[in-house]
């Protein structure tokens, strides 16, 4: 069955500068990504900061050109930006920002903004008004609350109306970029409860990008780990949880809080993840991974098939070996 979304060898490079000799400083953001979202599931994009998340998610919508590779919609590869068949596709294709307050419009009152998206795809306009409110009660709001304006709401109530502004044009497809983030505990697990609520009473296709494991944990179908632009390890939400095997995913997954145990068990990476303008050779986690061989440094290994997941480590292909 063809994904409803692929990546083939999706790159992206930022030049941030010059260094002391002169050259260019390149910043390999996303560094040759294949993924394939499945029609109806929830796939987490997880990572530390840096590690190219957002950036990928553009890249998916087509807000962000790839230096090299592919996305592809149905099989098909994606239009150029900015074309009317880029437009049409859009409307289909959803962004949940992580700042509600900042993806909103101060100067719009809630019910105009949630309306916005039919006006600028031209979807069913004349009946805006009962699209607003069917989306504010699928979500959560009051009626009263489509003349307030954004300062007047708590920010649960600001990511719900950024969740039903993505809902009006009625897309198959959403990347929510850290949607719960920026809300306290509480207010997460009802914002995570509803894209979840909405994803299976709607066969909404999404793309879950956060650093927060404990919600990816409980939305997603599958998970792909990235680290400086790549994807470590792939494979469903229960195996990575359950049994990660890259050293970076045992890492991030030992964080994970749990009742009544403090740093016991928890596996503390030395150092910062490097400078993505300089990478290391051979295996980027290897400075940092306490499993690393000599080999590491030398050798990028490929993200290969490893009892039903994905991973690149050299150290797992040589134990499986073994």
């Amino acid at each position: 069955m063809t994904p409803l979304l692929q990546t083939r060898g999706l790159v992206q490079r930022y030049v941030t500068g010059k260094s002391l000799f002169g050259e260019a400083d390149t910043v390999r953001a996303v560094d040759g990504i294949d993924l394939s979202v499945r029609e109806g599931e929830i796939l987490g994009i997880v990572g530390e900061s840096g590690s190219g998340k957002s950036t990928l998610g553009r890249m998916l919508l087509g807000l962000e050109v790839p230096h090299q590779g592919e996305v592809l919609w149905q099989g098909r590869p994606m239009p150029s930006p900015r074309t009317a068949a880029w437009r049409e596709l859009r409307a289909q294709m959803q962004l949940i920002f992580q700042d509600p307050l900042a993806a909103l419009d101060r100067r719009m009152t809630i019910g105009a903004q949630i309306a916005e998206p039919l006006e600028i795809h031209d979807i069913d306009r004349a009946n805006a008004a009962d699209r607003v409110a069917e989306l504010m009660d699928r979500v959560g709001l009051r009626p009263d609350q489509a003349r307030s304006y954004p300062h007047e709401l708590s920010g649960g109530q600001r990511q719900r109306v950024v969740i039903a502004r993505a809902l009006a044009s009625r897309p198959r497809f959403l990347v929510c970029d850290e949607p719960v983030s920026a809300l306290d505990v509480s207010i997460q697990a009802q914002v995570v409860n509803l894209l979840r609520d909405l994803q299976e009473r709607d066969g909404l296709t999404m793309v879950f990008i956060s650093h927060d494991l404990k919600v990816v944990r409980n939305i997603c179908d599958r998970v792909a780990v990235m680290y400086l632009g790549r994807v470590v390890e792939e494979a469903l939400s229960d195996r990575i949880f359950s049994d990660p095997r890259h050293p970076y995913t045992q890492a991030l997954v030992s964080s994970i809080p749990k009742v009544g145990q403090g740093l016991e068990g928890r596996i503390i990476l030395p150092g910062e993840p490097p400078n993505p303008a300089c990478r290391p050779s051979g295996c980027a986690f290897h400075p940092r991974c306490r499993a690393a061989v000599t080999a590491c440094a030398a050798t990028e290994p490929a993200l290969e098939h490893h009892d039903g997941r994905l991973a690149a480590c050299l150290c797992l292909s040589e134990r499986e070996a073994a």
